[in-house]
């Protein structure tokens, strides 16, 4: 049923029940009318039969004849069906004659007549009648008019009905129709906005030019990390209250939005930097409303991820520059180190057997050729090469030479340095500056953990890991430890526990990416103050190990 229908049968309903009642009054009054004018009838006629009775018995009553009055009075009852009573009653009330019928008739009509005789009073004639005839044709006669004014009012509803339905309902319907459609049109639009609005990966909020919170996604809200109770309360201001303790610089902040907010017009973006370390880009524009502001939309993007892998990449530029650098200084140290390595071991050969040369010779030659493997390690740990290209290498040879490029410091440091190989070699496909890059990010955390001095073990060993083969490298040192609370965050890029200007808290993130490259993984087991190691796996190889330069 629709709607018109309802509201228009109502209207028809109420109206055809007024009518209903118009006309049932309409009907009373005309039965009320008929029952007047037939009562007058029945007085009328009941009246000139009592005249004419009055003229039959005049005689009988001047003689006297009373019993010829009771026999015509019995005999103009018996004759008339509708006489109930009949009497003739002397004027000092005395009852003359009377005929009586038995009957229980509700309905009666009652009349008198006086009997005289040249301004005699003789007597009075009395007749009651029955009037139940006239009553039922009445009740006839209602019943009637009230079916009709039923049939009546029936028709004119009907009529009424479907008059409204050709010239005011149906158009009024499709008018309805049209609105339904297009309200679903709009909430259509509406469900599809809020769905785009909460799939963006941007904090949306939106004010009116009062400050009122309008719309806003649980983006913003999550990235804003506001409690439910300050956002229900749709107030820009208590938001900003909120949010101000959360920024490095929340004068400046909440100045930069005064700005905006006095002049509508204006289109701002900037960044926010909290003091736990995220970053997020804001942009603000004006909510325009048929070429009108109506407020202010602010955008939200959380760029700290962007912003530390730019931080790293700058790094890794640097990295590479240093690197190129220590290339050129190798090089250039490399020559005059095969001079002095050419005339310390001609010098050695022209001295004989002189004791008190072939000492310090000998010294010379040994430390001219460690420092020019060293060199070496150095050329082949800078050289530029691609991150992709790999090869199948037994490991060990590479990790000693990274092992080498640390020892001066472990002498200085007091730490000493063990290692404990596999006699078979494990072969594995690994890009050779990477892996060195790893290994010498560890050892040289490790001997940061160890200022005083302390052991650090270096052994290789094979693995089993998920059904597969892996070579499993361990890295242990005998230092402070680590707390259980900075053990989750290790891996966090940016995150370190060294002194300002000490650590960039790279290392450990660009040791588990190179890994993850690799399809390896690390591992770290550690307690406070009994130490740490290390376990780097990297996936072993078909292919029969390269030499390692």
């Amino acid at each position: 049923m629709k709607i018109t229908d309802i509201r228009y049968g109502r209207a028809i309903a109420w109206f055809s029940a007024v009518l209903l009642v118009f006309l049932a009054a309409t009907d009373a009054l005309v039965v009320s009318q008929q029952r007047r004018a037939l009562l007058g009838v029945q007085r009328h006629c009941a009246h000139n039969e009592l005249e004419l009775m009055g003229t039959l018995t005049r005689e009988a009553l001047l003689k006297k004849d009373y019993r010829t009055v009771e026999d015509f009075l019995v005999q103009w009852g018996g004759e008339n069906a509708d006489v109930l009573e009949i009497r003739a009653v002397m004027p000092n009330g005395f009852t003359l004659a009377q005929y009586k019928k038995e009957s229980s008739v509700h309905h009666l009509f009652r009349t008198r007549s006086t009997v005289a005789h040249e301004g005699e009073h003789l007597a009075d004639l009395e007749v009651v009648k029955d009037f139940t005839g006239v009553e039922n044709s009445l009740d006839k006669l209602s019943s009637g008019l009230v079916a009709v004014s039923v049939v009546l009012v029936l028709l004119l509803g009907f009529f009424l009905w479907y008059t409204l339905s050709i010239t005011a309902m149906r158009p009024l319907e499709k008018e309805i129709s049209e609105r339904k459609k297009a309200e679903e049109r709009l909430q259509d639009a509406l469900s599809l906005l809020s769905a785009t609005l909460e799939s963006t990966a941007d904090g949306i909020l939106v004010v009116d030019k009062k400050g009122v919170v309008e719309q806003y996604n649980q983006k913003f809200v999550k990235m804003w990390r506001i409690p439910q109770s300050v956002i229900a309360a749709a107030d820009d201001a208590a938001l900003l209250q909120f949010v101000r303790d959360q920024l490095r610089e929340p004068e400046a902040f909440l100045e930069k939005v005064g700005k905006l907010y006095a002049a509508p017009e204006l289109e701002s973006s900037d960044s926010l930097e909290f003091r736990d370390g995220r970053i997020f880009e804001r942009y603000s524009q004006p909510h325009w409303i048929n070429g009108v502001i109506r407020g202010r939309v602010w955008s939200f993007r959380d760029v700290t991820e962007k912003k530390k892998l730019e931080t790293m990449l700058l790094q890794s530029e640097k990295l590479s520059a240093v690197g190129q650098l220590a290339a050129g200084v190798a090089h250039e140290i490399n020559n005059p180190l095969g001079v002095i390595l050419g005339f310390a071991q001609c010098a050695l050969k022209k001295s004989g057997n002189t004791p008190e040369l072939e000492l310090p010779l000998k010294s010379i030659e040994r430390e001219a050729v460690r420092c020019k493997e060293l060199v070496q390690n150095l050329l082949v740990y800078s050289r530029s090469s691609n991150k992709n290209e790999r090869e199948h290498i037994d490991p060990v040879p590479g990790i000693q030479a990274a092992l080498s490029m640390i020892s001066a410091r472990a002498k200085t440091q007091r730490v000493e340095l063990l290692t404990d190989f596999q006699s078979s070699p494990l072969k594995i496909k690994v890009n050779k500056g990477q892996l060195q890059q790893v290994i010498l990010n560890l050892c040289n955390n490790a001997m940061d953990a160890m200022p005083g001095g302390g052991n650090l073990t270096v052994k290789t060993s094979p693995a089993s890991r998920g059904g597969g083969a892996f070579l499993r490298v361990d890295v242990a040192d005998t230092g402070h430890g680590i707390p259980d609370n900075v053990k989750s965050r290790l891996f966090e890029p940016f995150f370190t526990t060294k002194e300002v200007g000490k650590g960039t808290g790279l290392g450990l993130a660009l040791a588990r990416e190179i890994l993850e490259n690799h399809k390896g993984m690390i591992e770290v087991e550690s307690s406070a103050g009994k130490g740490a190691m290390f376990s780097v796996y990297l996936p072993v190889s078909g292919e029969p190990p390269a030499n390692v330069v």
